[in-house]
């Protein structure tokens, strides 16, 4: 909201640099977003979660509200824009404010980390005995070779596949004569594609576990980079388009896999690491898509094509390892002895006409 209104007020470039940063700044507050989402969902709940709150709850509002903005702009100016922006800003900031500390779920990972047992009572139901409160360390997230695994990976997909993507305007306008109303169109319509693809993943259930979401969304990268690459005919660039946008869904996906991973006492830790992971990625790419697309246009996207299959069996290996050491975790907790006091309750539970004949009711 601050950056907002510091673009309403700028009268020189730095100024708005200023407000532009302030935005940016807003950053902050996606490690505790992601961790609060973790904690109040369930394992099958969560691919769902971050699809709608980090991917489908930035998409739609970009199919309306660019063209609206631009309206806007043309006939009351950009300090009109820039002055809805912080009254929206604002009250975004006021709903996360009602926020307030969920119970956590627990989960596969968090409860072998605390070494909680399942609990099982007599009338059928399960629990899990509270998991470890203690606080992690970066130290510690360091320790976790599942989660390093998914920072790099995160960083490799920000910094290599998202490079080919960089500078497709420029590819279309220099290599085919696209003109740039074309490609805003042609923008619009993939937004849609992007948007429906996440509905899909967030309720599809062969897609429910991120894992498996995230190596299918990491192929749409290489099969739109191929078809940019083969044609610029307008039916074939649209197609391309649209499977960029559903690529663009990888990041909620990964977000979700973190999650899957992480031990609940590094969770806030590992999605700030995230972010500093994406960000390093995110700036390494432009400017290697840069250099390279001053040697050969194509370079870019050949960069990306070629990374593709190399990283898919990487994300492949990677979900059926996990596959199995979630699943002989949750045998192992199955099999865990129940604790004494836990124990005793149950006893107790039993039902009175399963007692001794001589047994006092």
């Amino acid at each position: 909201a601050f950056g907002a209104l510091a673009l309403v007020a700028a009268d020189v470039w730095w100024h708005a640099l200023v407000g532009a940063i302030l935005i940016d700044m807003s950053a902050l507050s996606m490690p505790s977003l992601a961790a609060h989402i973790t904690a109040s969902t369930t394992q099958e709940q969560r691919t769902k979660a971050f699809a709608y709150t980090l991917n489908i709850a930035f998409t739609a509002p970009m199919i309306v509200f660019p063209a609206l903005a631009g309206w806007i702009a043309s006939t009351a100016g950009f300090g009109v824009v820039f002055t809805l922006a912080a009254v929206l800003y604002g009250t975004s900031a006021a709903m996360f404010l009602g926020l307030r500390a969920t119970p956590t779920h627990v989960d596969a990972t968090s409860v072998q980390e605390a070494g909680a047992p399942v609990v099982l009572h007599a009338d059928g139901s399960s629990t899990t005995a509270p998991v470890s409160t203690a606080r992690g360390t970066y130290r510690g997230l360091f320790r976790e070779p599942w989660v390093m695994y998914m920072l790099m990976y995160q960083l490799m997909v920000a910094a290599v596949l998202w490079l080919g993507f960089q500078l497709v305007s420029n590819y279309l306008v220099d290599e085919h004569d696209y003109s740039l109303s074309s490609i805003g169109s042609i923008a619009s319509l993939a937004a849609v594609a992007g948007l429906s693809w996440g509905l899909l993943a967030g309720h599809w259930k062969p897609l429910s576990n991120p894992m498996r979401a995230m190596t299918v969304t990491l192929a749409f990268a290489g099969i739109s980079s191929l078809l940019f690459l083969s044609s610029g005919w307008l039916p074939v660039v649209a197609v391309a388009w649209m499977l960029r946008s559903c690529f663009a869904n990888i990041w909620a996906m990964m977000a979700a896999a973190l999650s899957e991973v992480t031990p609940q006492r590094l969770r806030a830790r590992s999605f700030a690491a995230a972010e500093i992971s994406i960000g390093v990625g995110d700036a390494a790419a432009p400017l290697g898509a840069g250099m390279l697309y001053a040697f050969d246009r194509r370079l870019p996207m050949v960069a990306t094509l070629l990374a593709t299959p190399p990283m898919l069996l990487a994300a492949f290996i990677a979900a059926r390892r996990h596959a199995a050491n979630r699943a002989a975790a949750h045998a192992a907790l199955i099999a865990a002895p129940l604790p004494e006091p836990v124990a005793l309750a149950m006893s107790q539970a039993v039902p009175s006409d399963q007692h001794d004949e001589g047994a006092a009711p």
